[in-house]
């Protein structure tokens, strides 16, 4: 009705009345409501509403649970890890991905089915022949005469993909029960009352999980970054616990990276770094069109390298959606180390020391008083791009002002390697206005700008050969599991 009629509406500027039509664009919706209101599957071999049928799945035996992998098939034709065997699959790699089907091309496909609802037990809910494998049945929204037409007709929510992907990566680090994607089902199986996994790459010992639940109880963040993290960490267990979606979006995109610096082969940590600067990118404001392109190869060689990393049981669904990308005013001036956050850290960048001088007419302008660090030896930027600063070299004592609008409010990260050390985080930007006008519908999506300038090169950290010695440890202890059957 309101496409094909519309209804008559007043325009109070012209004074005079028009004809409002409204259009439905797209839906932005998780998983489970996507395939609800596109009428696509989202489990099984063709979970994935965008590979469709040529979408690569295999059960795996014991953990009865689909992986999608085979992400050296976005690749170019000529990258090195499509001849690699023992890394991956221990096959070659020379398939090609297929375009996703235009609205056209699925209401063909969806036309054919034919859905029989209701409260008979036979047939509810199932669908009757000439149907396809990747639909249960056609969506509502194709009565819309132009929905056929329109480019982009569902969307996933990033955070919720965000949200997956970072429990899966923490509890596979800390051996979370239920939480991991590593254990007895993800492992070669041997008849016996307790079974050794012996530490892979991706394995924490207990020394490095103590190292990294330390760094995050010991987190001081601005208010209104995220939760406190002293309140999610268990030291005890060194477990994270009652993690919500935001605290995973701060973790994903900053937290995480900075937790890992000490910790884990060289490799695995740069790979993760990797992951987290493509959803640092993708979740920005505003993105450079121009850019999606390398972002959506640089996700590709991210998953390729985890696939080399990680067990099957990793990838579920939700790891796999990356690769399909494209297609109150409150100051402090000091800080605080009985507070819980912190708001004291400020940045400037700046060619000039002399930022202002007796000269000024206005004295009302408001300044901040800082303590500067020397950016001769007191400051340093490590291999994966990461600022560090260390407070015990000062400089610039006489030149302590600078304006409050050349500000950059940054917070500090005690470093894992040497406590002399802090790393600079930068903190997400807040709109202040809005906030006092009280317009409820300010979008609270926060966003983390980028922790490093760049991915780290992967010829930097990854051994380019088809060897399989990247994938275990030798300098920690591996998990004994009991076995259901002994038990």
């Amino acid at each position: 009705m309101l496409w094909e009629e519309g209804v008559e509406s007043y325009d109070a500027h012209r004074q005079e009345l028009f004809t409002l039509r409204a259009v439905l664009l797209w839906t932005i919706n998780d998983f489970p409501a996507y395939g609800n209101l596109s009428g696509c599957v989202v489990k099984g071999y063709f979970a994935c509403p965008i590979c469709g049928e040529d979408t690569y799945s295999h059960r795996l035996k014991h953990g009865k649970k689909n992986s999608y992998t085979g992400h050296r098939r976005f690749l170019p034709c000529n990258h090195p890890f499509r001849k690699q065997k023992k890394a991956f699959n221990g096959e070659q790699e020379f398939g090609s991905t297929s375009q996703p089907l235009s609205g056209e091309e699925i209401l063909r496909k969806i036309d054919v089915i034919c859905n029989s609802w209701g409260k008979n037990k036979i047939t509810r809910g199932k669908l009757n022949v000439k149907t396809t494998n990747c639909w249960k049945k056609k969506s509502i929204f194709f009565d819309l005469e132009y929905w056929k037409y329109l480019h982009v007709r569902h969307n996933l929510d990033v955070m919720h993909i965000e949200k997956n992907v970072c429990e899966s990566i923490i509890g596979t680090l800390l051996n979370i029960p239920g939480k991991t994607k590593d254990g007895l089902n993800s492992r070669p199986r041997f008849e016996s009352n307790r079974t050794y996994l012996p530490p892979a790459c991706y394995t924490l010992s207990k020394a490095e999980k103590k190292v990294f639940c330390q760094t995050l109880s010991q987190l001081k963040v601005p208010e209104g970054y995220c939760s406190n993290m002293r309140n999610l960490v268990s030291m005890e267990d060194l477990k994270l616990y009652g993690l919500k979606s935001h605290d995973y979006h701060a973790l994903m995109q900053q937290l995480l990276p900075v937790s890992l610096r000490s910790v884990l082969p060289k490799h695995v940590r740069h790979a993760i770094c990797r992951l987290s600067f493509f959803f640092n990118a993708l979740c920005s404001k505003v993105v450079d069109v121009a850019a999606l392109d390398k972002l959506q190869n640089d996700v590709v060689v991210t998953l390729c390298l985890l696939e080399k990393y990680f067990p099957p049981s990793f990838f579920d669904i939700m790891l796999h959606h990356c690769a399909s990308c494209k297609r109150g005013k409150t100051l402090w001036t000091e800080r605080d180390d009985l507070r819980a956050t912190q708001n004291s850290g400020v940045s400037i960048v700046a060619s000039t020391l002399q930022i202002a001088s007796a000269k000024d007419q206005n004295p009302m302008i408001p300044v901040f008083k800082c303590d500067w660090v020397d950016n001769r030896n007191g400051i340093k930027v490590d291999d994966l791009g990461f600022t560090l600063v260390d407070f015990n070299k000062t400089a610039h004592k006489s030149d302590p002002f600078i304006l409050a609008s050349q500000a950059k409010q940054v917070f500090y990260v005690q470093d894992q390697h040497d406590p002399r050390w802090s790393v600079v985080l930068s903190t997400p930007q807040k709109d202040f206005l809005d906030r006092e006008r009280g317009d409820d519908l300010v979008d609270n999506f926060i966003e983390h700008h980028p922790f490093i300038g760049a991915l780290p090169q992967v010829e930097a950290f990854d051994a380019m050969d088809d060897s399989d010695a990247i994938c275990m440890r030798g300098d920690c202890e591996g998990i004994w599991i009991e076995n259901k059957s002994s038990m």
